[in-house]
């Protein structure tokens, strides 16, 4: 929840962080934030529909199934097609299969591992 892009940290949590940091390897800026890595354009949209006031563990995560329903993904995950629910929200999270971010993208063995892991559970 406290993780900013590249591996820096952040303590306070009264607000996203809206850092500014270079990615030598993309050549491009990311504000990417927090346990999910919202950036800071999303973080303000995000606050403007939702009222989120602050950036606690639990407005990340509430922020975090807000995007996955915004992607019409929410189903498939609660029935347990993590495929699907990928692949829709790939536009959403650079590092997802199929992301057209043109930045590092996890495979899929690795997300749904990290899926499995923390409880997470397929059709």
């Amino acid at each position: 929840y406290r993780t900013i892009v590249g591996g820096g940290t952040f303590d306070d949590l009264s607000q996203h962080p809206y850092p500014r940091v270079w990615i030598e390897r993309y050549k491009v800026y990311s504000s990417a934030s927090g346990a999910y890595q919202i950036i800071g354009r999303t973080w303000r949209n995000l606050q403007k529909q939702y009222g989120f006031e602050d950036f606690s563990p639990t407005c990340q995560d509430e922020a975090a199934v807000a995007l996955i329903a915004e992607k019409r993904a929410l189903g498939d995950v609660e029935a347990g097609d993590l495929e699907s629910a990928i692949r829709k929200c790939a536009p959403v999270w650079a590092s997802l299969p199929g992301s057209k971010a043109g930045q590092r993208m996890e495979s899929f063995a690795a997300v749904r591992q990290v899926y499995l892991d923390n409880g997470g559970t397929l059709a």
